[in-house]
């Protein structure tokens, strides 16, 4: 089974909804977890079929604000509802092994003095839920100051609460592949922020249930966040019969032809 989840900044986008007709064809998410979709409820819900699903609860946003969508299939994945807000969904995933636990999707508050109610937020759900529990989305926050590139060198009173909450819910980081960074913005190199704000975490009976499930930080496009996907077995399965693409590699000897620069700089 797998869950992608993605901070999109407005399905009102054609480019956007695009991006996620392409990201779903190619890796086929279970899961679907969509936040800052900035439109209504019912807009967001019309779109699962162009994302390949026949199911989905949406939470409307808030004027241009907010706004969240969940998407599933009902005939490969069930999803029960338990309840949702505006920064959260969650429901009780039953796969086809017969194994349950609970999935939060969930989109933290922004702004520094309510950053402590994601934290109360996820507390609550995980004591609501007696089991496995896995919580993915945008936190808002950062664990550790490592996680941080750029920027004023200020002090975030918000990280040892977020870390407390992960040890009080016996929550434990899925950790990632591809870039170390989901959320980056300015265009220079002095105005340049890189921040890791969003993550897949689980409880240690999930844990100990996937111990091969791993995450991996998409390539971003549009938003400023980066879509991150998790995956529970050793390899990742993509729908379809599209051949694997070797990865690009760079041959020095390149380097010795005279028209490797303009090449480079043309691209």
């Amino acid at each position: 089974m797998s869950s992608l989840c993605w901070n999109c900044r407005g399905l009102g986008n054609p480019r956007s909804v695009a991006a996620l007709q392409r990201w779903c064809a190619f890796y086929g998410p279970e899961l679907l977890f969509v936040s800052e979709t900035m439109i209504n409820k019912s807009a967001a819900e019309m779109l699962k079929h162009g994302f390949g699903y026949s199911s989905a609860i949406g939470v409307s946003s808030v004027g241009k604000a907010g706004g969240l969508c969940l998407f599933w299939n009902e005939g490969s994945t069930s999803f029960n509802l338990i309840s949702f807000s505006q920064h959260h969904i969650s429901g009780e995933v039953v796969t086809d092994a017969g194994a349950k636990w609970c999935f939060v999707g969930v989109c933290g508050w922004s702004d520094s003095a309510n950053k402590h109610k994601t934290w109360a937020l996820i507390c609550k759900l995980c004591n609501e839920y007696n089991g496995l529990v896995l919580v993915g989305g945008d936190f808002n926050e950062i664990l550790h100051y490592e996680e941080k590139e750029g920027g004023a060198d200020t002090e975030r009173r918000a990280i040892p609460e977020f870390r407390e909450m992960m040890d009080d819910c016996n929550l434990r980081d899925l950790g990632y592949r591809g870039l170390w960074y989901t959320w980056e913005r300015g265009v220079s190199v002095k105005t340049k922020v890189r921040e890791r704000l969003d993550r897949f975490v689980g409880n240690s009976s999930w844990c100990n249930l996937n111990p091969e499930a791993h995450v991996e930080h998409l390539v971003r496009f549009k938003s400023d966040h980066t879509p991150i996907m998790l995956s529970l077995g050793s390899a990742r399965k993509k729908k379809g019969k599209r051949r694997k693409r070797r990865g690009f590699r760079f041959e020095t000897k390149w380097l010795l032809d005279e028209g490797c620069v303009g090449v480079v700089k043309q691209a």
